[in-house]
């Protein structure tokens, strides 16, 4: 195996690793902003941030499915 494919095989467990982080990430944000509207103490940064790591989940998703070749 060439060093280049030792180095994207690499990034690829890097991306796994993002995807799985901020996906857990997106759901504690979500029950964030649950809890904290149901106490009437809304914290609306909480949905920006949200919005942003489901941003972030699909561009480094899509960018390991390419790598994997299971992409639309």
């Amino acid at each position: 195996m060439g060093w280049v494919s030792r180095i994207s095989n690499a990034i690829l467990r890097v991306e796994k690793l993002l995807i799985t982080v901020l996906a857990a990430a997106l759901v504690l944000l979500i029950l964030l902003n649950v809890v904290t509207r149901a106490a009437g103490a809304a914290i609306f940064w909480v949905d920006e941030l949200a919005i942003y790591t489901m941003v972030w989940m699909a561009l480094i998703g899509a960018s390991a499915m390419l790598r994997m070749r299971i992409g639309v």
